[in-house]
């Protein structure tokens, strides 16, 4: 939980309702086993787990980021036209627009492309948090994949690993 923002407070309760409730199933079963256990494991990932591990991977690009870079690619996009089409419920551009914004973010496609990069990755990772194990023999190899995901995601963005 972020002590200044109340940011996590929701997964923080959810993760401490399913870590009780699983508890209480191991006990009444009389089996406090790591396999008995593991249903919290696939709950919490299920519920929120995932989608905050892909987000996260935009917080590993924000490190990254240079904020003036960022900043210049903002002022080039003509923000007022793309806020226009979002307002309408439509993220689809006319030609013109998307010509518009093409040559005025020309110095900085690297960035844009790197957005992207990072947008498919926090997808693969997403995808593979959809495949979160159901049993504690198979999370070495599942982790060793989440890993080389992770490793291409602090390639691609240039980010120092947390882990």
């Amino acid at each position: 939980v972020n002590p200044t923002t109340g940011g996590g407070i929701a997964g923080a309760a959810y993760a401490g309702k399913y870590a009780g409730e699983q508890a209480v199933k191991a006990v009444s079963d009389g089996d406090v086993s790591e396999e008995n256990l593991w249903r919290y494991n696939t709950r919490v990932m299920d519920h929120f787990g995932g989608r905050y591990a892909g987000l996260d991977v935009y917080n590993v690009l924000s490190t990254a980021v240079d904020v003036d870079d960022l900043m210049g690619l903002l002022a080039a996009l003509p923000g007022e036209k793309l806020a226009e089409a979002l307002y309408e419920g439509s993220t689809s551009m006319s030609f013109g627009l998307k010509v518009k914004a093409a040559v005025r973010s020309f110095g900085y496609w690297g960035t844009i492309r790197n957005f992207y990069q990072t947008k498919s990755l926090a997808d693969e990772l997403l995808d593979q948090y959809d495949s979160y194990p159901t049993s504690p023999a198979a999370m070495a190899n599942w982790t060793s994949e989440r890993d080389a995901i992770m490793d291409r995601v602090y390639e691609t963005t240039g980010a120092d690993a947390k882990y």
